[in-house]
């Protein structure tokens, strides 16, 4: 298997992306105080916000660590943790 490093603001850019795309609303809504279920999120959008992170980086990013802390920081910040520790990123 080929690991790919990869910059925690390329993490951050990919989460914002696809929050944005789930919850249909502008990127430049989103901040780091942002919260997935007050910005219109559910849990089956959770799993697909889950499901689409885990496919652009190919590695398993667990629903749970949304529901964990829904906000956008920390949520990068448990994503950029999580692939961290399957080698994907530095």
């Amino acid at each position: 298997m080929t690991h790919h490093i990869i910059t925690r603001d390329h993490v951050r850019a990919t989460v914002r992306s696809h929050w944005a795309d789930i919850l249909e609303i502008e990127e430049g809504e989103i901040n780091d105080s942002s919260h997935f279920f007050s910005d219109g999120g559910d849990s089956l959008l959770a799993v697909e916000l889950s499901a689409a992170i885990s496919d652009e980086f190919q590695a398993e990013v667990p629903v749970d660590l949304l529901f964990m802390d829904a906000g956008f920081s920390a949520f990068c910040e448990a994503v950029a943790g999580t692939l961290s520790d399957t080698g994907v990123t530095a």
